[in-house]
């Protein structure tokens, strides 16, 4: 030895690095429905890691604890980035791997199950293939990789199941790479998400009362995946929505045009809405009108985008009294929910049926309705997509059953939880309930 002194943890210290760097990318992923030039632009100034501000990875928290689902795009995304084998090919992956004998029996037992656990000395880069060719992303793989730990537990003790999780570890990244990098951000992001979610829950009414007690007494928010009554769990939710109790502002959004357009469309509208909120909480209708404008020029000139409706409501106290500011386009829904009367229907549909006349992100999209509603404590708002109303009379629930529905939960979270299982329509479902 020279004297010098090694660091041990440098390399501990690289990981924390790159993974903090990773989540603030994915935050400026989320919060703009999916724009990957967070990913792959970073040099961009728009795009760069400065530009992803701590509210913006709030906000992205926030849209995950929702139950937004970006499933199918974060595997998109994935498999978008170079792995290991395009730069290095499979006898160079397996060359990194080949001299830890935990994970030869890794690729081994994934390639040739329980016979190839016995073949483990056998293995070669054609079988890192063909493990790639199975699992082609880590999220792909993680849903059996916990399996074989716990068989490794139950075979030969949790001692030896924790060496192969760490060899498991280091197994993904050299298959991997920056996929594994990535995924393991994505995690930690939707981990922190669920914590949120629980948190909220646990907290209930006590967090309206800290945050905003002279407005908003109490608030809920839930979606429904479409895909989940399809039987397609990877389809990506479609719906979009904006929710801070803490400045009584709501929104609902709901993408049109498939093909992955209508999901980026109404997740760029809500993530309008969050940046210009940094900027200035909306005190007016025509902040709303603004800001929504904003939205439609983001999704217009977007070439991967389709449309969007919206509805975006404002809850203000002036004079000591309370007022709902609202601006929508397209047939998303806000209403007013009093004891005694049936709901009442504060927006007007721009479009008959599953037919829209007007939307966010079309050629001659405007802002056509908006207005202002005198409340009283204890009113109920409404905000939802057109997967809780229905297009056509089989699927439409009734004013006053909504009504009921509203009134008669416990809680606001519990109003929009039954919104959702009420509603028949087959499509994606959004219900945001806020109570003065």
């Amino acid at each position: 030895m020279n004297g010098e002194k090694i660091n041990l943890d440098n390399g501990k210290e690289t990981e924390e690095a790159n993974l903090k760097k990773h989540k603030k990318k994915l935050a400026g992923f989320y919060v703009s429905g999916g724009d990957d030039n967070f990913i792959f632009n970073s040099s961009d100034p728009r795009y760069s890691e400065d530009a992803v501000t701590p509210e913006i990875e709030d906000s992205a928290i926030q849209h995950l604890s929702d139950g937004f689902d970006f499933l199918r795009a974060e595997r998109d995304l994935l498999l978008r980035m170079k792995a290991p084998n395009h730069i290095k090919g499979v006898g160079g992956v397996f060359e990194d791997l080949s001299g830890d004998k935990h994970q030869r029996r890794i690729l081994a037992y994934m390639t040739g199950g329980v016979d190839g656990w016995n073949q483990w000395d056998k293995t070669s880069g054609a079988d890192v293939n063909a493990f790639l060719n199975k699992f082609e992303t880590p999220m792909d793989f993680d849903k059996v990789s916990e399996n074989f730990l716990k068989m490794i537990a139950q075979a030969n003790g949790e001692e030896k199941a924790e060496e192969y999780r760490e060899a498991m570890d280091s197994f993904c990244n050299n298959v991997y790479g920056k996929r594994y990098e990535y995924y393991k951000a994505m995690k930690e992001i939707h981990a922190e998400a669920e914590e949120k979610r629980k948190e909220n829950e646990g907290r209930g009414k006590e967090i309206f009362e800290i945050y905003n007690q002279k407005i908003i007494r109490d608030a809920g928010a839930r979606t429904a995946n479409k895909g989940n009554l399809i039987g397609n769990p990877d389809r990506i939710n479609e719906d979009a929505a904006y929710y801070d109790p803490s400045k009584a502002l709501f929104g609902v959004f709901d993408g049109a045009g498939g093909m992955g357009g209508a999901s980026r469309a109404s997740n760029l509208a809500s993530g309008v809405v969050a940046e210009a909120v940094r900027e200035k909480t909306p005190e007016s209708i025509e902040d709303l009108i603004n800001i929504l404008n904003s939205a439609q020029n983001t999704i217009k000139y977007d070439p991967k985008a389709g449309y969007s409706t919206a509805v975006l409501g404002k809850i203000i106290e002036k004079d000591g009294k309370k007022r709902l500011l609202w601006a929508s386009i397209g047939d998303s829904r806000i209403y007013l929910v009093r004891k005694n009367m049936p709901a009442f229907q504060i927006t007007e549909d721009e479009g008959e049926g599953n037919q829209i006349t007007n939307a966010l992100g079309a050629p001659n999209g405007r802002i056509n309705e908006f207005g202002e509603v005198p409340l009283q404590d204890g009113d109920r708002i409404l905000f939802c997509s057109d997967g809780i109303t229905g297009d056509f009379e089989k699927d439409f629930i009734p004013n006053e059953e909504l009504a009921n529905i509203v009134l008669n939960a416990k809680t606001a979270d519990d109003a929009a939880t039954a919104l959702i299982n009420r509603a028949t329509k087959i499509d994606d479902r959004t219900a945001i309930v806020a109570q003065v």
